[in-house]
């Protein structure tokens, strides 16, 4: 079994970067082995030393896409397809701009879910380190005080007494502990064997498995679209956009649809089989792109519609979350402001007594 390392791939951005200025070298007339020398001078890390291999190549009379067909885990099927299609028709600039176009709009669907997600998880972060900070360096002087308390103990006092000589006692090994931990929990989320399970979750969540769908809607759309107006034809663009799909139940169910297509029968009813993650408004709309023999320029329609409905989710996402961890944050807060003035206001009575 084959285990993924996080930071040791080729990054989205930095693929949508050389390929950008491939396409703009290719266009001013510029030799493609000299390309693709310059772009091994210019990048860094992996991807430095793949460019000079595939110049290399190149160079030796190899066909550009054969040689990027070598590292499937950085140029994807459709990449390499376009890019064959490009060579035998003279157009290989023009097909790496329209990657380039593709690349650029996935990034900024990523770029949206990041940005939507980047405060609740910072408040997170926050909370949980000054949380920490706060067991390990406050607690413990307070825990004094609380201990020469005569009568009773408050129970929210004793759960944070509870938490103090917990941290006291193993908060060199339990800090650590949980940064591991949640180390070891990112990186099993990114393996292959997992992603059936967690995939499948996440479109079975509220609002997060709407998201799911939309961006793998307009990532399949988008990816079929422009491969149907490169000239492939559809049982292909389907292979090649299942290959392409990032959750692994559309993937699936992509390379499903692909069968009832080959044998003759059209897109849209392949779709009608699979409700669930493809809704009646996009067969609809696939339907009449089919009678109209305007099938890329309908699924190209489609993923600009999700591309917004992307952008729309993630907002309305971002503004039930805001306050939703502001509550959160207040009740932790509360509670432990509690924790600790009620037993200080009992023993202020004490001594007054």
């Amino acid at each position: 079994m084959r285990i993924l390392i996080p930071f040791t791939g080729v990054s989205h951005t930095e693929l949508l970067l050389s390929t950008k200025h491939l396409a703009m070298m290719l266009k001013a007339g510029v030799p493609l082995f000299e390309a693709l020398e310059a772009l091994a001078e210019a990048s860094r890390g992996k991807l430095a030393k793949v460019f000079a291999a595939v110049q290399k190549k190149v160079e030796q009379g190899e066909q550009l896409s054969r040689a990027l067909a070598v590292y499937p885990d950085i140029f994807p099927s459709f990449y390499v397809k376009l890019v064959a299609i490009g060579e035998s028709s003279g157009t290989l600039s023009q097909n790496l701009q329209e990657i380039v176009t593709y690349l650029a709009r996935e990034q900024e669907l990523r770029s949206r879910i990041r940005g939507a997600m980047m405060y609740p998880v910072l408040v997170l972060v926050v909370f949980v380190l000054v949380f920490m900070a706060v067991a390990m360096f406050v607690l413990p002087n307070l825990t004094r005080v609380f201990r020469v308390l005569h009568g009773d103990i408050p129970f929210m006092t004793q759960v944070v007494i509870a938490i103090a000589d917990f941290f006291k006692a193993y908060g060199s090994i339990a800090v650590p502990a949980f940064g591991f931990a949640m180390l070891a929990f990112w990186v099993l989320l990114m393996q292959p064997f997992i992603h059936p399970v967690t995939h499948r979750m996440f479109l079975s969540i509220p609002l997060i498995g709407n998201i799911a769908r939309q961006v793998s809607i307009a990532r399949f759309s988008r990816n079929l679209s422009l491969l149907l107006s490169a000239g492939i034809s559809l049982h292909e663009a389907l292979t090649i956009a299942s290959n392409a799909a990032t959750n692994v139940v559309y993937q699936n169910a992509i390379k499903k649809v692909a069968v009832p297509v080959m044998q003759g029968e059209g897109l849209a009813a392949g779709l009608l089989a699979h409700p669930s993650l493809f809704p009646g408004f996009f067969v609809r709309i696939v339907s009449v792109g089919e009678r109209s023999g305007k099938l890329d320029e309908a699924l190209a329609f489609i993923a600009s519609f999700y591309d917004q409905e992307v952008e729309a989710t993630t907002q309305n996402l971002t503004t039930l979350l805001e306050p939703l961890l502001l509550v959160v944050v207040a009740i932790f807060v509360g509670g432990f402001a509690l924790a600790v003035i009620t037993p200080i206001y009992e023993i202020t009575g004490q001594l007054r007594r």
